[in-house]
């Protein structure tokens, strides 16, 4: 029991130390490069935001000098009466601002586990990191939108249900779900390279005895596994 007990210490320790490895080697890389990381998806975040709220229009969307994520827009406002008719039309300019930094949670989490994950080869860890890939862009592209039109249609005072759905989703990215998902996404990327589903085994019936051993390695006989 000691000796297990030894072992056990050892390889939890052993985990630890990759982790702490991998989570400052990640952290530094993203506090050389984040912002360059933040400009890569600045297109993909206007883009988003639009499809979104078709009603607004993204002049300007950029990482400004305290790195924050600023965007100046103009939502296209439609003033109705109680039978839904268009009394006026106007055009109102909005600026507004994210701290960019919030950004580096998911990549940070996701990387470091990834490259601390233990019994995972070379080939399978540069498999896992692009499998991620994909699934990060898609993180981050139902995070930092969603805040920005929540804070549109707060600032305009909407009430519809896709309001009230942005309300939860901010409140769920602001208090855990972005560790919550990057944990998803590390998870689903070391999976998809160890998890293996079983071969089909393509053999001639003909020449297999009933009381050979079973081909596929069930260690039964053939006539009580496969043969039956």
């Amino acid at each position: 029991m000691k000796n297990q007990d030894k072992k056990s210490n050892t390889k939890f320790l052993s985990v630890s130390f990759r982790l702490t490895l991998a989570a400052l080697f990640v952290s530094s890389v993203f506090y050389f490069a984040g912002p360059l990381y933040v400009r890569a998806f600045l297109p993909l975040f206007s883009y988003q935001m639009k499809k979104i709220y078709p009603d607004l229009k993204v002049k300007n969307i950029y990482v400004d000098k305290r790195n924050q994520i600023a965007y100046d827009i103009t939502v296209h406002l439609k003033i109705k009466n109680l039978k839904k008719e268009i009394l006026e039309e106007r055009d109102i300019p909005l600026h507004g601002e994210f701290m960019a930094k919030a950004m580096y949670i998911c990549p940070i989490i996701i990387y470091t586990i990834l490259l601390g994950w233990p019994g995972l080869s070379t080939k399978q860890r540069i498999k896992s990191i692009a499998v991620s890939v994909p699934l990060l862009v898609a993180v981050q592209l139902v995070d930092i939108p969603i805040y920005f039109v929540n804070r549109i249609e707060m600032s305009l005072a909407l009430d519809s249900s896709s309001e009230h759905f942005h309300d939860f989703w901010v409140y769920f990215i602001n208090n855990g779900g972005r560790q919550f998902l990057a944990l998803i996404v590390a998870m689903l990327s070391i999976a998809s390279v160890r998890i293996v589903l079983p071969k089909t085994i393509e053999y001639n019936k003909a020449s297999i005895g009933r009381n050979d051993p079973c081909p596929c390695k069930s260690g039964k006989k053939y006539k009580k596994c496969c043969g039956r």
